[in-house]
């Protein structure tokens, strides 16, 4: 397992915990009142300690939903505490299941800890150099229709470009996203199916435009999905029959060379970190909805297991395969890429490819679930029967 690169954060959270457990150690620590012990972040007290003080202030169910977050941050130490790094009234939240949306209500134009930037530059998985995470100009964000002028534009799902070698299957461009965004039948959300979705596109000359894509015809949908029913993904054909203008829109692509191969998924574990899409503030950017990366961490691989998953509390769990991920995931990022770094070629060059798609949330409890990336192989080898695309018949390309 390699070693997680230090960062300023977690250089941070760790010196924030060794000065709480030296004043603990001299008798330093101040008793803190229950007002405050609310307001104390986990990273800032050791766990013993912010127990024994809890227990004067808080019910037998909340200290049992503390010291659940303490086994459970236990086999992360400092990086899982770091992620999270809630308060103790945060921590305390009513507890829900997952969902497929974030809460709403958050405000997006709130700071937020972003490890990436614009520009996507982070710190490498497999070594020391920076790493450009393919996010800012690769992600697409949707809309359930263009926006009126003058309004803001409500995100409902985001979505990434894939395109394939030229065949006799018809499109060669698809876009990815979430099924439970375009089938919400199929997620049980107790709401028809849309008929159409809108995509925002970056024009070659500058700017943004929305264009419409057809998700039913002829009372025949218009997306392809998995013959497995616990797969959360849907792919849309994107070409000049869809969008006329096409050619006028800046759009980068995935690659199949550049999706991972089965031994370098072999390669991923529990704990490494991963590169997930985040939306930067508009106040930062000048810029409403601009996607840059946001650091996050594999907690469990689990093959075959599938978690019951619901709309809203009301509605009922259609269990999806997912892998879990630490992550502080928001609304409207369903559908959205997942990225690690691997080593590639002879020199070993850190390069990005696609290990997941966004799928739904844990509210409140800074954890995700991704529909894995060999879901995205199944329907592409479903789609061009005859065609060999799977991870065990290709090599990764020289570096």
């Amino acid at each position: 397992m390699r070693r997680l690169t230090a960062t300023p954060r977690r250089r941070i959270a760790t010196m924030a915990l060794l000065l709480a457990s030296f004043l603990e150690i001299c008798g330093c620590n101040p008793v803190r009142s229950c007002e405050q012990l609310r307001a104390t972040r986990l990273s800032a007290i050791p766990w013993e300690t912010l127990i024994e003080q809890c227990a004067r202030c808080l019910s037998a169910r909340e200290l049992m939903v503390l010291r659940q977050a303490q086994e459970a941050s236990a086999g992360y130490s400092v990086a899982n505490t770091l992620l999270q790094d809630a308060t103790v009234e945060e921590s305390l939240g009513e507890v829900h299941g997952p969902s497929f949306n974030a809460p709403a209500g958050r405000d997006r134009n709130a700071p937020r800890n972003h490890h990436g930037s614009a520009g996507d530059i982070s710190e490498s998985l497999t070594d020391a150099k920076p790493i450009a995470w393919p996010i800012s100009e690769s992600v697409l964000f949707l809309y359930a229709s263009v926006p009126v002028d003058g309004e803001a534009a409500d995100r409902i799902a985001t979505g990434f470009l894939l395109k394939l070698p030229q065949d006799s299957a018809g499109s060669t461009r698809f876009l990815v996203t979430a099924r439970h965004v375009v089938d919400p039948e199929w997620a049980k959300c107790g709401r028809a199916n849309p008929q159409s979705i809108t995509v925002r596109l970056n024009r070659r000359t500058g700017g943004i435009s929305y264009r419409t894509l057809v998700l039913e015809r002829d009372h025949l949908r218009q997306f392809l999905t998995s013959s497995d029913p616990a797969t959360d993904l849907a792919l849309i054909p994107l070409s000049r029959k869809d969008v006329p203008d096409l050619e006028d829109f800046k759009l980068v692509d995935l690659a199949i060379d550049t999706l991972p191969t089965e031994s370098e998924l072999s390669r991923l574990h529990e704990a490494q970190e991963i590169a997930t899409v985040s939306v930067a503030p508009p106040k930062l950017v000048g810029l409403t909805d601009f996607p840059i990366s946001e650091s996050a961490m594999i907690t469990s691989l689990s093959e075959g297991a599938k978690v019951p998953v619901r709309c809203a509390l009301e509605s009922p769990a259609k269990s999806i395969r997912i892998w879990l991920i630490n992550a502080n995931v928001e609304d409207g990022l369903s559908g959205a890429p997942v990225y690690a770094a691997f080593a590639r070629g002879p020199r070993g060059v850190s390069t990005p490819l696609l290990v997941g798609i966004q799928a739904v949330v844990w509210p409140d409890r800074g954890e995700a679930g991704i529909t894995p990336v060999a879901a995205l192989f199944e329907i592409l080898k479903m789609r061009r029967e005859g065609v060999q695309l799977a991870m065990n018949d290709r090599v990764a390309p020289p570096g």
